[in-house]
Parts: C-alpha cells; structure tokens; sequence
C-alpha cells in the first residue's frame, strides 16, 4: 500500500507542478500590451492639415494650394475616394496609391467664383475636402480650407 501512496503523491506533486506552470504561463500572456504586437497597415498624413488663403477678392479667379499625402505606414496606401464640401472647391491627387514611406501631391483649387449660386459672397469661408483610404485607424481624412471672400 506504501507504494501505491508514493506513486499517488508523485502523481499530485507532477500535476501541481503543471498547474503552476500553466497559471505563470497565463499570467506572462495576459501581460501582453497589445501595442506589444503590431500589425503591418498603411497610415495616412497630410501636410499641411489645414490652409487658411487669407483675403480673396470675389471674382480674380481661383486659388490653389498643394499638399502632401504621405503614408507613414508599413504597406501600401490606397487612396479610394477624394472628394470636396463644395462645387467651388477642386481637389486632385496625383496617385491613388502610395506605397510605404513615400507621398504624392494632393492639389487644393478654390474658385470665390463658383459660390453662392450666381450670388456674389463675401466673408469668411471653410470648405472641407474629404480623402478616404484603406487607412484602418482614419479611414477618411479631413483637411479644411478657408479664406475671407472680400470685394
């Protein structure tokens, strides 16, 4: 019968032992970050994020600016869909896809002209243009435009 004890004790003294392991084991994942472990993806910038023309006299014509799409991210950036708040407001990009580490120009074109219907405006404006990407963490970016539309 001592034999069958021994065996019995050296049995519990195993399994102990692996349930320790496994709570250390368990314990060491959960401690994990998952900012630890990061997934390769694409990741949009654009500079400058805004632009602000100033004064504008209504009725000289459009004003453009030209920014910068970069992707700051692992793999390729592709750009889907770039469109504008306003009929007044033109926004093209030079490539829709951009791959890692590289940019491409995004050129800005506001005509005072084009606003109001026929009215003439005057004031401060802000147009708004919109650029959707395969971007997972900001999947459409805004970049604002202003200027004050004087006569």
């Amino acid at each position: 019968m001592s034999g069958i004890n021994k065996i019995n004790k050296s049995v519990l003294i195993v399994l102990g032992l692996g349930v320790i392991i496994a709570l250390v084991i368990s314990i060491q994942y959960s401690r994990l970050d998952s900012s630890d472990v990061s997934t390769p993806a694409p990741s949009i910038e654009v500079l400058p994020k805004s632009w602000d023309f100033g004064n504008i006299t209504y009725g000289d014509g459009e004003v453009k600016k030209v920014f910068l799409v970069k992707n700051t991210g692992e793999l390729p950036l592709d750009i889907s869909w770039v469109s504008t708040s306003c009929g007044c407001t033109r926004a093209y990009i030079e490539k829709n896809r951009i791959p890692p580490g590289e940019s491409t120009n995004l050129t800005v074109t506001l005509e005072p002209s084009l606003m109001g219907q026929g009215m003439e405006i005057h004031g401060r404006v802000l147009k708004i243009v919109y650029i959707k990407s395969n971007d997972p963490d900001n999947p459409e970016v805004e970049v604002e435009i202003g200027a004050n539309i004087v006569r």
